[in-house]
Parts: structure tokens; C-alpha cells; sequence
């Protein structure tokens, strides 16, 4: 079959020659949801650009076709050929930079960088308990080799053996261009790089010229932006949906929330884009004191990078907030998507967030945006976050719980079998940290409705509130639709809002003038 091209994305250029080997995607932008929306499976062939980076939006994400690759296409499950590998097309500086991107979505920070990693008094930046638990839960969460799709026992045992842990070069070759700039896709099929974005696909004596350099409006493409909303303030204390699902799925943009607190915004794993999906719900990206991103998968860390590379940090002053491995992993993002050193990407994101650079703690209690901020560890493949909010008002109480993404009970890879194979400690259960009882709201991920083993199956949430006694307001996420019987609960979807205190009404302007 003659080779297809076609524009995908500002960006992006498919190549389609009839079979799966000779499918290949030029130029990585986040857009593995425009082949969902389509029922395509996403190539595994995949050539980098020589721009990472524009407008705030990498230029280079492979995590989701590394899952995709995985998990839907079954690596991980022996649907593959024992040898079939994702093909990651550049030069070595180019290749080093994707390695660095990957190697953190396959499993996080390992456990000897986490023991190593000092905070600025040179004390160890993570505790010994913290870091075995971690270790736990990566070692159980893990991509392993001979995973069993749909046969729980087998997953399960599977998971237990930590030596079947696949390395990322089981994964991925790396394929560098020839002294030529020249370097196989498929056979016949060749692609020469010839710099700044450009680069020609030979199939026999047919050519296509491909340019990557025209991003127009490449966001719009990306995501679902939302018509323009009115201006909308921030209140005392309320929530904003941005973004409600999953990185596979296939509408909406990706999990992200607004959070109210004095009048300020403090911004939660915000989708890329976030300076315009804020704007589109009639925020004011200015009115932003607080970036806080939750763990290193790429669906959870589109605000930080955009807020700098933006120009928004020069406007005011906004404290960027993550654990220590969130954080290691921001500018190990950083460095290798602006070709940085990692020393360089640390100053920089020191530089540039004026409202500082919060390493924060499980245990301890943190103030931003004058409201208590304490965190927990959930269960979850990378280190993961999940927070109370909690706002003093007239002598009331007001509190909000956030869990992020973390694993339900039940299922071969949730917390029960987790406990019973000794890669999970219940006293860890990150529920009882987060959610009290009460709450104002709680914001509970469920995320593993549709069959995701690692997340949450909405019908485990009366459980967990039975077995711990309590009753709280929840509004569920990171996932598309709830099941029939649960049409009573709320389901945050885009645009969604809650105002939990208002702001006081202003004095009119002749008493102010008084």
C-alpha cells in the first residue's frame, strides 16, 4: 500500500503504509486522545521533533502511548510478540531527553535516588518508612512481564514477583539517524531529518516532505476547550471543575481543579493549556497564587510548565507545591524538555515561582492561601498525594478532601490483595488521613468504574464509608460516567462549581470612599 500521510494535530503528522508496522507518528504532542476519538490504534513507531516544547504544551509525550502500548494493546499481557517494542525515532541528545521523560512514567524516582535526595539543610528529604512504603507500592504497581489480562489470580501472582518488572529498554528501541540524518521506520520506509522540524519520508521513489512548524492553534486541537464563560471571581473557599477524566479518555480535558481560598485560585493537576482553559471558564490565570500537582503522570502536570513558559509566574507571585518525588520529577521534566541540566531546571523553577518552591510533607501542615493544607500518601503506582484543605470562617470550620488518583480495595491489584501478599500496610489507607467526616465536600476519584485495576470503582465508596464510620458530601472524578444506580451522586464534570463560602459582598463605593 502507498504510504499515507496526514496532519493529525498542529504538530503532529501520521504516517499510515496499510499495516501496524509501517503506521508512525512525526512529532509527539499529548494527542494519543485523537486516536481514541477515531477508534484507531496508536502507532508504535514514533520520530521526535526538534522542538519539545511550544506554548507551554510538550512536544514529546510518549507516556500514554507507552501505556497504550502496555496495557490496551497487552504487552504486559503476551498479546504482543515476546520481541515487540515501541520504536522512538532521533539523535542521541534527543534520544537521552525522551529516556529521561519515560523512564519517571514508568514507575517513578527509583528507591536509591528517594534515599539519596536531600531537602536545603542537607537533611534526607524523604524518612526511611516513607520510602519503603513507596518502594511497596512501585514494586506491586510495576509493568511486569506475563501479566494475565482479566485472570485476577495470575495478575495477582504477578505482581507479587518483583524480578518480572520490565525495564524500560524491554519496551522501547531507540533508533538514532545514520551519519545522514537517515533512519528506517518500516520497511521501505525511510525518514531523513533535516533540522528545525523538517524531515522527508521516502517510500521507493515516492516523497513527502513533512514540516512540523506551523502549531496554530495546536491547543484547540489537543482538548475540548469550552465556549467562552463570563468572568468569574474566586470565592472564600469553592471548587472548578477544568477537567474530570482519565488520559485515556477520549473527550474533556484531563483531570484538573480550581480551588477558591480568599480570593485567589490555587490550581490542582491542571490539564495542559492551563492558562487558556482558565481564561475559557472566565478566570483570570493573574488571580493564581498556588500550583499544586499531585503526582509525575503526564495527565497531572500540564500547569506548572505552562504557568513558566507563559509568563504567568512574572506576573505574581505563585508557589508551586509538590512532594519530593513530585517535585524531583518536575525538574527532571523540566530539564529534559528545555535541554537543561537538572541544577539549571531547579534554579529555574526557584527563579521563577516567586511565591516559592513548597517540598511538602505527609504529617506535616502546610498555609497557602490562608487555609491549613495537610497531605497523605495514596496508593498509587508513582508517589502520590492526596490533601485536606481546611478554612477558618466566623468560627466555623469549612474542610475539603482531595484524594487524586489511588487504588480501590477490592480486584487482584487493589489494597486488599496488596495487604494480604505484605506490599500494603492498612494503617497506610490514605481514607482516614483524608476524610473525617467533616467535610464540606470531598473530591474522590473513580477512576477504576470502567475497569481500571489501579483506581477506584465508584461502588467501593459506601464501604469505605461504613467501614470508617462516616458520611461526607462527595462529587466523583477522573472518570467519564457513573454507573445507573449511582445517577444520585454528583459526577464533576467541566465547568462543574461549588461555592462552599462566598465572598463577602463589597461595601458600596460611597462608603468605601467614606
Amino acid at each position: 500500500m502507498t504510504m499515507q500521510v496526514h496532519l493529525l494535530v498542529p504538530g503532529a503528522m501520521y504516517l499510515d503504509g496499510g499495516s501496524p508496522a509501517s503506521r508512525a507518528l512525526v512529532g509527539i504532542p499529548p494527542c494519543v486522545k485523537q486516536f481514541l476519538r477515531q477508534g484507531m490504534t496508536p502507532p508504535t513507531t514514533f520520530v521526535l521533533p526538534d522542538t519539545y516544547v511550544r506554548r507551554g504544551i510538550p512536544q514529546v509525550a510518549l507516556e500514554f502511548f507507552f501505556y497504550h502500548f502496555l496495557f490496551v494493546q497487552g504487552k504486559a499481557f503476551g498479546k504482543l510478540a515476546a520481541d515487540a517494542r515501541l520504536v522512538v525515532v532521533g539523535t542521541s541528545a534527543q534520544l537521552a531527553r525522551a529516556r529521561t521523560l519515560l523512564t519517571h512514567a514508568l514507575a517513578g524516582p527509583s528507591i536509591e535516588e528517594m534515599a539519596a535526595w536531600t531537602d536545603a539543610s542537607g537533611r534526607p528529604a524523604m524518612t526511611p518508612g516513607a520510602i519503603a512504603m513507596l518502594r511497596s507500592y512501585r514494586a506491586w504497581f510495576a509493568p511486569k512481564r506475563a501479566m494475565v489480562h482479566g485472570d485476577g489470580d495470575a495478575m495477582h501472582r504477578c505482581a507479587c514477583n518483583e524480578s518480572a518488572m520490565y525495564a524500560l529498554d524491554d519496551v522501547v528501541e531507540w533508533r538514532t539517524y545514520d551519519a545522514e540524518q537517515r533512519a528506517l521506520l518500516a520497511e521501505g520506509v525511510m525518514i531523513t531529518r533535516h533540522g528545525d522540524d523538517q524531515f522527508t519520508v521516502c517510500q521507493d521513489d515516492a516523497l513527502w516532505p513533512i514540516d512540523l512548524r506551523d502549531a496554530t492553534d495546536q491547543l484547540a486541537a489537543l482538548i475540548a476547550l469550552p465556549p467562552q464563560a463570563e468572568p468569574r471571581t474566586a470565592e472564600m473557599f469553592g471548587v472548578h471543575c477544568l477537567g474530570a477524566d482519565a488520559g485515556f479518555e477520549p473527550e474533556h480535558p484531563t483531570t484538573g481543579f480550581a480551588i477558591a481560598l480568599h480570593g485567589a485560585w490555587a490550581l490542582v493537576d491542571t490539564p495542559i493549556g492551563a492558562p487558556e482553559l482558565l481564561a475559557r471558564h472566565g478566570m483570570d490565570p493573574a488571580e493564581v497564587h498556588v500550583i499544586m500537582e499531585t503526582h509525575g503522570h503526564e495527565d497531572h502536570m500540564g500547569s506548572a510548565l505552562a504557568f513558566l513558559l507563559e509568563g504567568w509566574t512574572a506576573k505574581t507571585a505563585i508557589a508551586y507545591v509538590a512532594s519530593e518525588p513530585v517535585y524531583r520529577v518536575c525538574v527532571a521534566r523540566l530539564a529534559a524538555l528545555l535541554d537543561l541540566t537538572e541544577a539549571a531546571a531547579a534554579d529555574l523553577l526557584a527563579r521563577e515561582f516567586r511565591g516559592g518552591v513548597h517540598r511538602v510533607r505527609p504529617g506535616v501542615t502546610y498555609e497557602f492561601c490562608g487555609a491549613r493544607w495537610q497531605f497523605a500518601w495514596t496508593v498509587h503506582p508513582v508517589p502520590t498525594l492526596g490533601f485536606r484543605v481546611t478554612l477558618l470562617h466566623r468560627g466555623r470550620t469549612y474542610a475539603l478532601a482531595y484524594s487524586s488518583d489511588t487504588a480501590g480495595r477490592h480486584g487482584p491489584l487493589g489494597t486488599d490483595a496488596m495487604a494480604a501478599a505484605g506490599f500494603f500496610d492498612p494503617r497506610d489507607d490514605p481514607f482516614p488521613s483524608l476524610v473525617r467526616g467533616d467535610e464540606a465536600l470531598v473530591l474522590w476519584e473513580a477512576g477504576g468504574t470502567h475497569g481500571d485495576p489501579i483506581h477506584v470503582d465508584v461502588r467501593e465508596w459506601e464501604l469505605l464509608c461504613t467501614a470508617h464510620g462516616i458520611d461526607a458530601p462527595v462529587a466523583f472524578m477522573h472518570t467519564r460516567s457513573l454507573p445507573p444506580e449511582y445517577h444520585a451522586y454528583v459526577l464533576a464534570r467541566p465547568g462543574w462549581h461549588v461555592t462552599l463560602i462566598p465572598l463577602p459582598p463589597r461595601a458600596p463605593a460611597h462608603r468605601l470612599a467614606a
